[in-house]
């Protein structure tokens, strides 16, 4: 029974509906202290690295931004798997080669391109989610119906 809640698709959409309401909420966030109190608990919200919104520091920061936009994306077009697969590997490299270039020097970037080093992240971390969960929950799945059975001779 329990196992019928747990499905691959329930845990997708959880966290699909879970990361479209922190992306309004970034949104909202400069208009409400409470929403953007929340989203601290998430981001470091330093004002140099938040994009503005009208006039107001957005309740997130770029690569924030970027990373929910990214996984929102990643889950509309996750059925494009051949095209997305060589953008992943090109997106993943991106992130590679800018997270190298800014550990090793002194070297800081506009919000622009931590947006976008976010962005494919997001598209990134989807995928793998998706993948993940398909194998995850087939053991989980598995795990839960070994345990009804057991309950279920224990109980004849």
């Amino acid at each position: 029974m329990i196992a019928r809640i747990f499905t691959r698709s329930n845990i997708i959409t959880f966290l699909v509906v879970g990361t479209l309401l922190h992306f309004v909420f970034a949104f909202l966030a400069p208009f409400d202290i409470s929403i953007h109190r929340y989203l601290n608990i998430f981001c470091h919200q330093k004002p140099d690295r938040c994009f503005e919104y009208t006039g107001l520091h957005m309740g997130v920061c770029a690569r924030c931004i970027g990373i929910y936009a990214g996984f929102l994306v990643g889950a509309l077009l996750f059925k494009c798997h051949s095209l997305l697969s060589k953008l992943l590997i090109a997106a993943t490299c991106f992130i590679g080669i800018v997270s190298i270039i800014l550990w090793q020097s002194k070297f800081d970037l506009s919000n622009i391109p931590r947006c976008f080093a976010g962005f494919c992240l997001g598209v990134f971390v989807f995928f793998l989610i998706a993948k993940v969960s398909e194998w995850g929950v087939e053991i989980f799945v598995f795990s839960l119906r070994c345990i009804e059975y057991r309950a279920m001779r224990i109980r004849d």
